[in-house]
Order: C-alpha cells, then sequence, then structure tokens
C-alpha cells in the first residue's frame, strides 16, 4: 500500500511548480501540496505557519537563498526528530552537488529537472523503502 504525504514544493519557476504538482497529483502519493515559490517562503511556512511537511522537493538554484542556503538554515532551526524527506530537484549537472545531497542525511534523492512518471515511480520506491528501513 503506498503511503500519502502532505508534500511542499519549493521553487522559483510557477511553471515548474504546476507540472511537478500535476505529476505528484497523478502518482497519488500526496494529501496536501504546498507551494513555495523560495527557501524563506518555505522556512516561513515549516517554522511560522508550523505546516510541517512530510516530504519536500527541493529545487537548489534559487535567487535571495539557494537549496543549499535552505538545508542548512532548516537543520539549524529543526528541533524535531520527524524531519520531512528531502528529495532534491534540480537541473544541475554538477557532479558536486549530486555528492553534497548523497552526504546529506535529510535528503533521500538526487533527481534531475523535468519531473515525469517514471521518475515519481522511482521516488516512490525509495520513499518505500526508506520507511520500511527506518
Amino acid at each position: 500500500m503506498m503511503n500519502s504525504y502532505n508534500v511542499l514544493l519549493i521553487d522559483d519557476d510557477s511553471t515548474t511548480n504546476l507540472l511537478n504538482e500535476i505529476h505528484i497529483k497523478k502518482a497519488g502519493i500526496a494529501k496536501s501540496i504546498t507551494i513555495a515559490d523560495s527557501a524563506l517562503q518555505a522556512l516561513d511556512i515549516i517554522f511560522v505557519e508550523k505546516k510541517i511537511p512530510d516530504l519536500i522537493f527541493l529545487d537548489l538554484n534559487m535567487p535571495v537563498m539557494n537549496g543549499w542556503q535552505f538545508l542548512d538554515e532548516y537543520c539549524q532551526r529543526c528541533t524535531d526528530t520527524t524531519k520531512p524527506i528531502i528529495i532534491v530537484l534540480t537541473a544541475s549537472i554538477n557532479p558536486a552537488d549530486k555528492e553534497m545531497a548523497d552526504n546529506n542525511s535529510c535528503v533521500l534523492d538526487f533527481v534531475n529537472k523535468p519531473l515525469n512518471k517514471d521518475k515519481v515511480k522511482g521516488i516512490i520506491n525509495k520513499l518505500e523503502n526508506n520507511i520500511i528501513t527506518n
């Protein structure tokens, strides 16, 4: 049985957010989907509005605060043991970005944009295996 998640999409591109939302809804893995068009807005959603997601799709290349800065700030402020699972969803092809994501305990997967049906299936498999092993 597939789990259902409160999802937070963090990307400064509204078209990308819309397409990601469509793919996630079609996959049937979302109880709810919240969209943040900046990392700062995402931090407000999590820490001010107290809307704690189960799953975050995080873009790396954003103005003002990038995805790595978001991760740093999030990890500093998060005191709770129920940290959301983070999927880095990026256009970056820099091997150093993938390595940093692989070495971050909050990051479950590093996925190149655009999100599609097969990538969502792969993420679902990793999510289900992560839940079984944790």
